[in-house]
C-alpha cells in the first residue's frame, strides 16, 4: 500500500514539474531589419559574425546576408502562439464580391414523381458568364424516370444559356436548356 501510495506521489510529483517548464514553443517571434535605404526584411536572424555582417532567412525561405553599416534598425515581435492563429469570427462575415465574368459550374439534383413511380434527374453544367446577363454552356447528365423498374435511364448532353435576373449571392435566373 505504501509503495503504490509512494508511486503516485513520484508520478504527481514529476508531472508538476514537467508542466512547470517553459514551453519554447509558446510564442511565434520574427524579425524585422530596417535598412538605411528604407528597405524592410522579415524573418529569422540566423548569424552574427566577426566580420560585421548580418544573416537572415526570410519568411519564404531566402538567405540573406546585410553588412550591418546599412542596417538602421532591428526589432523583434513576439506573439502568443495562439493569439498568431486567426480568432473565430464574430458577427457578420465580409462577403466576396459576385463575380460578373468568368466560369460557372451549376449541379442540380430534382425527385421526379408521376403517375407510373418515382425517378431522379442529376444534371452539371459548366459555361462561361460573359455578363449578368448573357452565361452560355454545356451540360449533361443521369435520369431515370423508375428507380426501381425495368426502364435504362438516359443520359442527357444540352447546351445552356441562362440569364440573372438580379445582383447578389443568391439571385433568381432564366434558363434555357436543349
Amino acid at each position: 500500500m505504501k509503495f503504490k501510495l509512494f508511486s503516485i506521489l513520484c508520478f504527481a510529483v514529476m508531472g508538476c514539474a514537467v508542466s512547470a517548464q517553459p514551453d519554447s514553443q509558446a510564442f511565434l517571434c520574427k524579425d524585422k531589419v530596417k535598412l538605411i535605404n528604407g528597405d524592410v526584411y522579415v524573418g529569422t536572424i540566423t548569424q552574427r559574425d566577426s566580420a560585421q555582417m548580418l544573416k537572415i532567412t526570410t519568411w519564404s525561405g531566402l538567405m540573406m546576408t546585410i553588412p550591418i553599416s546599412t542596417i538602421k534598425q532591428v526589432e523583434q515581435e513576439c506573439v502568443p502562439r495562439y493569439a498568431a492563429q486567426e480568432a473565430p469570427r464574430r458577427g457578420p462575415r465580409e462577403r466576396a464580391p459576385i463575380k460578373e465574368k468568368g466560369w460557372y459550374n451549376a449541379t442540380r439534383l430534382a425527385l421526379l414523381t408521376g403517375q407510373s413511380g418515382t425517378g431522379f434527374s442529376l444534371q452539371h453544367s459548366t459555361g462561361y458568364r460573359f455578363s449578368r446577363w448573357v452565361n452560355a454552356g454545356v451540360g449533361f447528365g443521369a435520369e431515370s424516370l423508375l428507380l426501381w423498374g425495368e426502364e435504362p435511364p438516359c443520359y442527357p448532353i444540352f447546351g445552356e444559356f441562362r440569364s440573372y435576373l438580379m445582383k447578389g449571392r443568391v439571385a433568381p435566373y432564366v434558363a434555357l436548356g436543349a
